[in-house]
């Protein structure tokens, strides 16, 4: 009896060091972290390895290393190589940094949530996906379109609602990634704001490389797979700025191969209506 005694005790402490920071005591971002550093490392501290499952497995030196670094935003963390290093591990070794990784979701840092979001779905895991999703609110556009770009690997329905409604954000890559994950995600639903987007010609000046919500908004349609978007990307082929991802698109559709022939298209087109 003494043991769930000591779990439930700790855990109280531990909500109510972060409930102080909000609430009861000093105010603002510094204070809250502290209080959450304080309520983890309290929630980890105990002598038993059962307590709750909360307590982080050991893990190989190496392993341990990338997970620090995966939690220090100011380092630089290149995912794909630690991610093709875990899915080697055994699977106590993976549950062990499973654990640690979901206790990174909760870190004060919108790049620790997202770099621990993303190595969770790459071991099948995706349970960052909520977090992702409220991170898409954040006021900095470069943020947004990081989570975004987080939420288009992931791949997970859940986001749909969120992405259409970045599909509408002020800022063009940000509209950009969130049509084109609708596309990957096969969000039949959000057919008619991804076609409401392929007159949207704003570029990304942050980037050398100009590619427009509107050829995002091609590439999109052509990965629903809804023939209804054909004509719309015939249409498309007009556009100079928009033929080649109108032309890809609907051969994707279609396994036609008419190129940027827009007379070609209409013509094929009107047959298929008798």
């Amino acid at each position: 009896m003494e043991k769930p005694f000591l779990k439930l005790t700790v855990l109280g402490v531990a909500c109510f060091l972060t409930v102080l920071a909000s609430g009861c005591g000093k105010r603002g971002p510094d204070a809250e972290a502290v209080a959450r550093d304080d309520a983890q490392r309290l929630l980890l501290s105990t002598d038993s390895d059962e307590n709750l499952g909360l307590r982080p497995g050991k893990v190989a030196p190496e392993i341990e290393a990338e997970l620090v670094r995966l939690q220090d935003p100011k380092q630089a963390f290149i995912g794909t190589l630690f991610h093709d290093r875990l899915r080697r591990l055994s699977d106590q070794e993976q549950a062990a940094v499973i654990q640690r990784l979901k206790l990174a979701l909760t870190d004060m840092s919108v790049e620790v949530r997202r770099r621990a979001s993303l190595t969770l779905h790459a071991m099948g895991d995706n349970s960052g996906v909520p977090v992702m999703i409220q991170d898409m609110a954040s006021e900095d556009d470069s943020t947004r379109g990081n989570v975004a770009v987080a939420l288009r690997i992931m791949k997970d329905k859940r986001a749909i609602p969120v992405l259409m409604k970045a599909c509408e954000d002020e800022h063009a890559y940000v509209r950009g990634i969130a049509l084109a994950a609708l596309g990957e995600l096969g969000a039949v639903n959000a057919f008619e704001t991804i076609s409401r987007h392929l007159t949207d010609k704003e570029g990304d000046n942050s980037s050398c490389m100009q590619i427009t919500p509107g050829m995002m908004a091609c590439y999109a349609l052509g990965a629903i797979g809804d023939r209804r978007a054909l004509p719309l990307l015939i249409t498309a082929l007009e556009d100079e700025s928009l033929q080649s991802s109108a032309c890809q698109a609907l051969g994707k559709l279609t396994g036609k191969k008419f190129a940027y022939n827009a007379k070609a298209w209409k013509d094929w087109w009107q047959k298929q209506q008798h």
